[in-house]
């Protein structure tokens, strides 16, 4: 993250995202302070529709890639998302009104990340 970039740029960054995968900003909460990003409540597309996986994945790889972040926090009722150093596990929650499906199993993801990269965050500390 660049020196004179505030906390309110990323946030601002982070916004920009969510808008530009038509997630419905009026059903989640989002905030960046020190390195985390923190989520909560749903995800819902625009159109009204619940996200699927697919779109849940590639949104959380999308963050993952902005500069400035380096953990991601979730606390949805929607979703179970637990984002690691270098791997990201996403699991759809039950719902009353919805059918069992492929998006209710564990979903493992790896994300690209180098042990320099980790390294270097450590000296930063």
């Amino acid at each position: 993250m660049k020196q004179n970039e505030t906390r309110y740029d990323t946030n601002r960054k982070i916004k920009q995202v969510l808008v530009s995968h038509n997630t419905d900003l009026s059903r989640i909460f989002f905030s960046f302070s020190g390195k985390t990003a923190r989520f909560s409540g749903r995800f819902f597309k625009t159109s009204g529709q619940e996200m699927k996986f697919e779109e849940v994945e590639t949104l959380c790889r999308t963050l993952t890639c902005l500069a400035g972040i380096r953990f991601l926090n979730f606390d949805m009722e929607d979703w179970t998302i637990s984002a690691g150093l270098g791997s990201m596990n996403i699991i759809k929650k039950p719902t009353s009104f919805s059918s069992v499906s492929d998006e209710r199993k564990v979903h493992h993801i790896d994300t690209p990340e180098s042990v320099e990269d980790v390294l270097k965050d450590e000296f930063e500390k």
